[in-house]
């Protein structure tokens, strides 16, 4: 299911960080999270708790210290470790297909 849902899943992550939408990147972490738990994804998981924190800090200050966050970097790096869990299940579900 998550190689399937990738491309959408990772047009959600692009689109609300090009947006700024916090709002949106609180509801994608999420379901990365999820993601990253089911398959053990450590990186991608780390990776998006650290995002969340990062929510936190900025709703905990009324959104003032959301112009402080390169949301672009800091989602660059999820996205990077996301590519590498999308390309180790493809190469994994591959190798178990007959």
């Amino acid at each position: 299911m998550f190689v399937e849902g990738y491309p959408g899943l990772l047009q959600r992550l692009e689109d609300s960080l090009a947006d700024r939408e916090l709002v949106s990147l609180g509801r994608v972490l999420h379901d990365i999270r999820g993601n990253c738990v089911l398959f053990s994804a450590q990186e991608c998981l780390a990776q998006t708790i650290r995002l969340e924190g990062l929510l936190r800090t900025v709703s905990a200050s009324s959104g003032s210290a959301a112009n402080s966050i390169n949301w672009q970097a800091e989602g660059g790096i999820l996205q990077a470790a996301l590519e590498r869990l999308h390309g180790e299940l493809c190469a994994y579900l591959s190798a178990a297909s007959p």
